[in-house]
């Protein structure tokens, strides 16, 4: 379960917050596991506030499959890590994801597409959910 507090928060480039969690647990002895947890709410409301390839009916169809906010979290681990080096790693780790991902979640299009992705994403498995149950042959 992550901490409900963001040990670290982001205002990126296109207005959108990015959440930094420490989820590290105790794992044995001095070992622990490291996880960061980051995490954007995208609100719905903005994707029309966005405009571009989205139209008024896309978005009503996003809400409705997925509600008034869209979720984008990545986790990062290192396992066995021992006590003393603990919060090292985790500072190693917060700082390659920024590194690696700033650019990418702070461009003014990420929203649309993190929003898309993942409305496809739910459409998929309400797809092959329906085709599972109803006794038919998936393809």
């Amino acid at each position: 379960m992550t901490n409900a507090n963001p040990i670290r928060t982001i205002r990126l480039d296109n207005g959108l917050m990015l959440e930094i969690h420490d989820d590290s647990r105790h794992v044995a002895a001095d070992r622990w596991l490291i996880k960061l947890v980051a995490r954007i709410d995208i609100p719905v409301e903005r994707l029309a506030a966005d405009a571009g390839s989205i139209t008024p009916d896309d978005i009503n169809a996003i809400k409705a499959s997925c509600g008034n906010y869209i979720r984008y979290e990545q986790n990062l681990e290192r396992n066995f890590i021992d006590a003393k080096q603990k919060n090292a790693v985790f500072q190693e780790l917060m700082t390659a994801y920024l590194n690696g991902t700033q650019g990418y979640l702070s461009h003014a299009h990420f929203p649309q597409r993190c929003a898309l992705r993942e409305y496809r994403r739910r459409q998929q498995q309400n797809t092959r959910y329906r085709e599972g149950s109803n006794g038919a042959e998936k393809s």
